[in-house]
């Protein structure tokens, strides 16, 4: 009897957590209605007129922004992957996507994740514009981490998978210069006559 209330809970306790409220991406969309990543774009608030290379010693973060080819219906998950330059991988983030008929009446939903120990807030498709299309935007934090410790700069690229799949990426680079108290440009703390300007490109 023992043996049998034992092997009874383990049962309950697998079916319980198959159950658990975890996030499920909607179901790949079909048709004339199949949902494409359009591409990825940079910016930054201490950089408002640039989208193409940014300064790690000024930009606090980096706005990354996701276009879609459509109206995003229904729940999905976005994961973003940054690679450093040279190709390591540096951090991962994953965030459900809701539409306004999905929000549960919040203006901020959360969603459990598999893999978080907290549930996320979900991004809330906005209008891109662009007829037809929809946006997200996610920060990544640049000043004061590794990026500015370790002097990560170059050419970084992010890619965008949408429901387990790969749908964008693209390069932006990250730089290492400032500008000192005097007025004049340095790269990691050298003083430094070196402005040359990178380019940006979608692989």
């Amino acid at each position: 009897m023992k043996h049998a209330n034992q092997n009874f809970v383990v049962f309950f306790s697998a079916v319980m957590f198959a159950l658990l409220p975890a996030f499920a991406p909607g179901a790949a969309e079909e048709g004339p209605n199949l949902i494409t990543c359009e591409g990825l774009e940079f910016s930054s608030a201490e950089e408002p007129d640039e989208t193409v290379e940014f300064d790690a010693l000024i930009t606090v973060d980096l706005t990354v922004v996701l276009t879609f080819s459509d109206v995003i219906q229904g729940e999905h998950l976005l994961e973003l992957s940054f690679m450093q330059p040279g190709g390591q991988f540096y951090q991962s983030m994953a965030f459900p996507i809701v539409d306004g008929g999905t929000q549960d009446g919040q203006a901020h939903p959360q969603r459990k994740v598999r893999g978080y120990p907290f549930p996320v807030t979900a991004l809330v498709p906005a209008p891109s514009g662009r007829a037809g299309e929809s946006e997200v935007s996610i920060a990544l934090p640049i000043g004061g981490t590794l990026i500015t410790s370790r002097a990560l700069y170059g050419a970084w690229t992010v890619v965008a998978a949408l429901d387990g799949t790969r749908c964008s990426s693209a390069e932006v680079l990250i730089n290492g210069v400032g500008v000192n108290s005097s007025g004049l440009l340095f790269a990691d703390g050298f003083e430094s006559g070196n402005t040359d300007r990178w380019s940006s490109r979608s692989p």
